[in-house]
This record gives C-alpha cells, sequence and structure tokens, in this order.
C-alpha cells in the first residue's frame, strides 16, 4: 500500500529532497495549514530540544530501543521519476524561500507543479482554518 503524501524538505539546489511518507491528508486544503502550523512551532522551538527529539531512523546505540516505527527518510529528485509511483501528493518545504511546494503525482509517473504557499515568517498562519475557509 502507498502512503497518500510525503512530505520533506528540498535542497538547496531547487530539485533534490528528502521526505517521509505519511498517510494523514491527501489534499493541499488540509495540509497547508497543518505544515504552517508545525513550521510556526518549530521556528519558536528551542533547536536543542528538536534535535534531541527529533523522529531518528534508527534507534540510537546502547539506548535497547528498537528501530523507530516512523518511516525513515528516503531521498528523491524532481529532475526524475523519482518517488512518483508511491504517493499522490509531494510536499516540500524551501526553508529558502519560506515557502511550501506541492507536487502532483502524474499517470507517467512524474511531478507536477500543483502549487507553493507562504511559510509564516513571523506572525499570522499560527492556526488552522476554519471549515471552508480558504487557504492563499
Amino acid at each position: 500500500m502507498t502512503a497518500r503524501s510525503l512530505l520533506g524538505i528540498i535542497d538547496a539546489n531547487g530539485h533534490t529532497f528528502a521526505v517521509r511518507p505519511i498517510d494523514l491528508a491527501e489534499n493541499p486544503a488540509t495540509m497547508i495549514p497543518l505544515i504552517r502550523l508545525m513550521w510556526s512551532g518549530m521556528r519558536d522551538a528551542d533547536v536543542e530540544t528538536l534535535a534531541r527529539h527529533r523522529l531518528p531512523d534508527e534507534a540510537p546505540p546502547g539506548t535497547g530501543r528498537g528501530p523507530s516505527p516512523i518511516p525513515p527518510r528516503v531521498r528523491g529528485d524532481l529532475h526524475t521519476a523519482s518517488l512518483a509511483d508511491q504517493a499522490d501528493w509531494l510536499y516540500l518545504i524551501d526553508p529558502y524561500a519560506l515557502q511550501v511546494l506541492v507536487y502532483e503525482a502524474t499517470a507517467d509517473g512524474r511531478w507536477l507543479r500543483h502549487s507553493a504557499h507562504p511559510l509564516p515568517s513571523d506572525a499570522g498562519h499560527t492556526s488552522l482554518p476554519t471549515p471552508g475557509e480558504a487557504i492563499d
């Protein structure tokens, strides 16, 4: 079974990325407000705390814990048919331009750019919209 979405961060070169599969939502109207809310929380958080609690791909050595139940990060490239057969939607956070890039998988296994949405840089977009409220 494939994940409905992939969520990750695009690299500075603008085409390679690292993502994790998620089965949280299937469309930008739902995902963009959630991503903005997460971004706002991360932006205001203590960096050392985030580093300690990040989701590891493997258990830290000597902890006695098994592998993380969180799917590992996967590398991809927008210039190739990379991972387009594994999800319907690709959400890439671009921390360099403070935006979320949204791509939709095509029938021929490529990513088609769907939209771009700004991330909050200081205030605003820190709460979920009410049902039916448009996102920009």
